[in-house]
Parts: structure tokens; C-alpha cells; sequence
């Protein structure tokens, strides 16, 4: 018997790629603002380099913040096209804040933040439903209404507790409202880099997931699904890692 064969209850994991975009955190702006769209340019070529497997071990991407497509259209823009059939296809997501946002930003600040991306949802014939922030502690709360009245229905966001803590239960899933009655389905994720922490591709990756689902379970967690962030490293600013692919093929093969 594995630690995996002690739960109570069947489990979905889905891992979500990303890189936190932290800008100037780990090195000088102008050489996150290169490395950013350079993350898209692999995630690119991580899509094509995976178009063959089952679609539950395709290479996916989910561009944390819309300045990373602003900064990679600008670097690549013989790639325009090729990225937005990708984002079609669902193998890329554009999310709607521009930048990580903070609980000082204005309604117009607000307003401008997402105009970008809902541009390019209308211009390349996709849609903008996700909204994700990351790293920070605190937002306006007429975002909800901004979001949701703009066609955004979703908020995924995992903050950084080194400072302050968050709001508890976490990882918890909820309808925040804004004062005017828009609303967004919220997950109120581990953290960022909680996926990383798993080792999904070392020795030991059973006892550490099943940790973490009997902390749920015996936490009162009420789903049997559950998101964890990944990044192709253990740090801000990460490359896309096509290992992913390859560990949840493994996983999936020793858990059917």
C-alpha cells in the first residue's frame, strides 16, 4: 500500500504553467523584459515539440500577466500569428491584468490594466475570461465589477505570505462580489511556487502529494480538485520547462 491508497476520496490534480513575473526582483528590468518574451518564444516551441501526445500532456502555458505577450510581440512579431492559433487552440492563455496590481490602484488604473488584453481578445478572436495576480496581498474591491463586467469571469491568484498573511482557509475556491454586484469565481491558491515544491520528478513525489491531499482532507477541504501552480524552475522569473510534460506523462501512467 502507497501513502496515495490512505485518501478518502478520488482526486484530479491540474497543474497550471506559469512563470511569476517579477519585475527587477532577480535581475535588472531590461533583462527581465528580454527573458519574458523569450519565455514565450519557448512555450512556443514546447507546443509544437508536444502536439502528439494525449491533450492531457501537451505542453500548455498561461501568460501570467499581459505585459510578457505586450514584450514578446514586440520581439518576436513573426511569431504574431503562430501565438494567437496557439491561444485559440487553448494551449495558451492571455490573462487580463496587464501587471500585478495592488489595493491603490484607481478605476481608471483599474479600467486600463485590462484594456490591453481585452484589445487583443477582439482583435484575434479570443476570449479573456481569467484574471490572475500573483505575489501581492491586497486589491481594489471594485475589481470584481471591473472584471466580471467586462466578460472575465475567473481570478486565480496566490499571494506571498513572507509579509503578511493571507485569508484563510487557503487553497480555497469562492465568489467574490463587488460592491455593485459583479462577481468572479476566486481561487485563493498555496502559492506560486507550491507545485515546485512537490518534485514531481524525484523520488518520494507519492508521500509528498499525498501530504498535501490528507492536509485537505482532514483540513475539510470540500473538492476533489485541486490546482497547483508550477514553474520551470523553483524561482521568479522561470523559463517555461518541457520536464512537466514529461513527469505528468509518468504520473498519469502510474495512476490510472
Amino acid at each position: 500500500m502507497t501513502a496515495l491508497n490512505t485518501l478518502t476520496r478520488p482526486w484530479e490534480i491540474w497543474l497550471v504553467h506559469h512563470t511569476h513575473v517579477d519585475i527587477g526582483y532577480t535581475e535588472p528590468q531590461d533583462i527581465i523584459l528580454r527573458k519574458h518574451a523569450e519565455f514565450v518564444a519557448h512555450a512556443l516551441d514546447h507546443c509544437t515539440a508536444t502536439d502528439a501526445l494525449p491533450p492531457g500532456e501537451r505542453f500548455c502555458w498561461t501568460c501570467e500577466v499581459a505585459w510578457t505577450v505586450k514584450a514578446f510581440l514586440a520581439r518576436y512579431p513573426e511569431r504574431a500569428d503562430e501565438f494567437f492559433r496557439r491561444v485559440r487552440e487553448g494551449r495558451i492563455e492571455v490573462t487580463a491584468l496587464y501587471l500585478q496590481l495592488t489595493d491603490l490602484f484607481t478605476q481608471e488604473l483599474l479600467e486600463d490594466t485590462t484594456d490591453y488584453a481585452l484589445a487583443l481578445g477582439r482583435e484575434h478572436g479570443f476570449a479573456v475570461v481569467t484574471a490572475m495576480n500573483d505575489d501581492v496581498n491586497g486589491w481594489a474591491w471594485g475589481l470584481p465589477d471591473l472584471l466580471a463586467a467586462r466578460g472575465v469571469r475567473f481570478m486565480d491568484t496566490a499571494i506571498n505570505e513572507t509579509r503578511a498573511l493571507g485569508v484563510r482557509p487557503r487553497p480555497a475556491l469562492f465568489r467574490w462580489t463587488g460592491p455593485q454586484g459583479g462577481s468572479v469565481l476566486f481561487w485563493h491558491s498555496h502559492g506560486y511556487l507550491s507545485g515546485n515544491g512537490l518534485g514531481l520528478d524525484q523520488d518520494g513525489a507519492d508521500e509528498r502529494i499525498a501530504g498535501l491531499l490528507r492536509a485537505l482532507e482532514d483540513g475539510g477541504y470540500p473538492h476533489h480538485v485541486v490546482e497547483l501552480r508550477m514553474q520551470g524552475e523553483n524561482h521568479d522569473n522561470a523559463p517555461p520547462g518541457l520536464w512537466i510534460c514529461d513527469a505528468v506523462r509518468r504520473w498519469n501512467a502510474a495512476h490510472p
